[in-house]
C-alpha cells in the first residue's frame, strides 16, 4: 500500500477577492489524485484531499485548503465537465492528507484518519493519523476534534469505510498501527474487534466499527460498536453504500494480509448485525480494493474498477441484486454489466456516485507505479434513462437568451448552469456579479 507523498504546493489562486473559481476538468488546476475522498452534498460531489504525480517527478498533496466541487446536478445532461474551486483557509485546517475516510452529518463534514506527512524545519513527521477534522460547510471553517480526558480514542489508521445514521458518524476497519505497538495503549478504544498483522510491516488490519457522537453534550464522543452476526474479517480499501430497501449497509471486498476479497455483507444498521450474503449463480467478481460501490436501486448497487490479487487495475462493471428469502437469508445475485468503454477505463482508488441516473467517477489510476498516477477527467456513464426535464433543459440551454422565457422555477438555476458551464462568464440577465458572491452552502444548493 501507498504510504503517501510529500506535501505539494498549493494551487494559483488568481483573484483573492473570490472564495471560489470555475475550471475545466482538463486544466492544469485540476490535477490527477488519488488517496482523496468525496462526499455527496445533494447533487453536489466535494471531493477533498489526495495526491498525485506531478511532471518533476515529484508527489504532491493537493492542498487541503480547497474543496473540489463537481456540480454533478448541472452536468448530467452535458459532455461538458466543470470543477469550481472553493477556497475554505478558515479554523483548524487539516494538514495534507491521503487515505482518510469523509463522512457528510447534517451540514459538516467529519474527516477521520488517513496518512499524514509533515514536514518540519528539522524533521518529517509521518504516519497513520486518528484525529478527526470538521469543516462546517454554514460557517466554512475547520475544526479539530478534541475528546475530553475520560475518552478514549480509535488507533490511528487510514483506508476505512464510512458512513452517517442518525447524526452519528460510523467508521468500518482500517488498516494502521495496533493498540499494543502505541506509546500508551490503555489511551485507545480496543476492547471489540480484531486486529490482524501484517507479516511485512508493523501495522494491522482491523474490523472494528467506531462511532463518533458529535453532540457535545455528550460525555464520550468515540464508542465500539458492539455488533452481533457474522462479523467481517479485517479489512482495509473495503467499498460500502446503503440499501434503502433494508436500512442496512452493503460491504464488498477490500484487502486482509496477501488477500483481495469478494465477499458481500449486509449491516443492519437498527440492531448492528452482520449478516454475510450468500452468492448465488455462478458468476461474481474478483477480489478487489479500492474499487467504489454505488446503490443504483433500493436493493441494487453496482460496483466499478479496483485493484485485483493479480496486482492488475480492473475496468469491469458488476451489478448486484439483494434479495431476502421466506426464511430471512440474503442473497445476491451478481451480474456482469456491459458500458461499452474502453480498457482506457481501468481505475484503481477513484470514487465514484451515482447522480440523476449518471455515474460519475473522479479521480482514481491506472496503476501503483508512480508514473502512472496520472490520469485526469471525469468518467461519466449513464445507468439509467436521462429524466425528461433535464432532457428539456438540454434543448433549451444552447437557444434561450433570456429566462423570462422559463417558468419561474427554472430561471435562477438556468442562469447559474450557465455562469458554470461558461466559467463565469455569462449569467443571462442576472449578469456575473450575482453569482461572485455566493458562498459555500449557496454554491451545494444550486448545483
Amino acid at each position: 500500500m501507498f504510504d503517501g507523498p510529500p506535501e505539494g504546493a498549493q494551487v494559483t489562486w488568481n483573484n483573492k477577492r473570490l472564495p471560489y473559481q470555475i475550471f475545466d476538468d482538463d486544466s492544469r488546476e485540476i490535477s490527477p489524485v488519488v488517496g482523496h475522498t468525496m462526499i455527496e452534498y445533494k447533487k453536489s460531489l466535494i471531493v477533498w484531499g489526495g495526491y498525485y504525480f506531478e511532471e518533476d517527478n515529484e508527489f504532491r498533496y493537493r492542498s487541503s485548503t480547497f474543496l473540489y466541487i463537481l456540480p454533478a446536478g448541472l452536468l448530467t445532461g452535458c459532455k461538458d465537465v466543470k470543477w469550481i474551486l472553493y477556497h475554505v483557509p478558515h479554523g483548524d485546517v487539516p494538514p495534507s492528507i491521503s487515505g482518510a475516510c469523509a463522512v457528510l452529518c447534517g451540514c459538516c463534514i467529519f474527516i477521520f484518519g488517513g496518512y499524514v506527512r509533515r514536514s518540519t524545519p528539522n524533521n518529517i513527521l509521518e504516519g497513520q493519523s486518528s484525529a478527526m477534522y470538521v469543516l462546517d460547510l454554514v460557517q466554512e471553517r475547520w475544526s479539530l476534534v478534541v475528546t475530553n480526558d475520560e475518552s478514549l480514542i480509535p488507533t490511528p489508521r487510514d483506508k476505512m469505510a464510512g458512513w452517517c445514521y442518525k447524526k452519528k458518524c460510523y467508521y468500518f476497519g482500517g488498516y494502521g498501527p495496533g493498540p499494543f505497538d502505541m506509546p500508551n495503549p490503555a489511551l485507545y478504544l480496543r476492547d471489540v474487534g480484531e486486529f490482524v498483522a501484517d507479516e511485512t510491516r508493523p501495522f494491522y488490519w482491523n474490523n472494528q466499527l467506531l462511532i463518533f457522537d458529535p453532540d457535545p453534550t455528550k460525555q464520550l464522543n468515540w464508542t465500539l460498536a458492539k455488533v452481533g452476526g457474522t462479523v467481517p474479517s479485517a479489512r482495509a480499501a473495503s467499498a460500502c453504500t446503503f440499501l434503502e430497501r433494508y436500512n442496512g449497509i452493503l460491504l464488498f471486498g477490500g484487502r486482509s494480509q496477501n488477500q483481495r476479497l469478494n465477499d458481500l455483507y449486509l449491516l443492519d444498521l437498527s440492531s448492528l448485525i452482520w449478516t454475510q450474503i450468500d452468492v448465488t449463480g455462478i458468476n461474481e467478481p474478483e477480489g478487489r480494493t479500492w474499487c467504489s460501490l454505488n446503490a443504483l436501486f433500493p436493493n441494487q448497487a453496482l460496483i466499478y474498477g479496483g485493484y485485483s490479487n493479480g496486482a492488475r487495475a480492473l475496468s469491469d462493471f458488476w451489478r448486484v441484486e439483494v434479495q431476502k428469502d421466506c426464511v430471512g437469508r440474503y442473497l445476491g445475485t451478481w451480474t456482469a454489466v456491459d458500458t461499452g468503454l474502453e480498457t482506457k477505463s481501468r481505475r484503481l482508488w477513484h470514487t465514484a456516485a451515482i447522480v440523476d441516473g449518471q455515474l460519475f467517477v473522479c479521480g482514481g489510476t491506472d496503476a501503483l507505479l508512480e508514473e502512472h498516477i496520472k490520469i485526469k477527467g471525469v468518467l461519466k456513464k449513464r445507468m439509467e434513462p436521462l429524466p425528461l426535464s433535464m432532457i428539456c433543459l438540454g434543448i433549451l440551454f444552447p437557444v434561450v437568451q433570456e429566462v423570462d422565457m422559463l417558468p419561474a422555477p427554472f430561471q435562477l438555476r438556468f442562469a447559474w448552469a450557465r455562469y458554470v458551464l461558461s466559467r463565469g462568464y455569462q449569467a443571462l440577465h442576472l449578469g456575473t456579479e450575482y453569482f461572485k458572491k455566493y458562498k459555500l452552502l449557496e454554491i451545494l444548493e444550486m448545483c
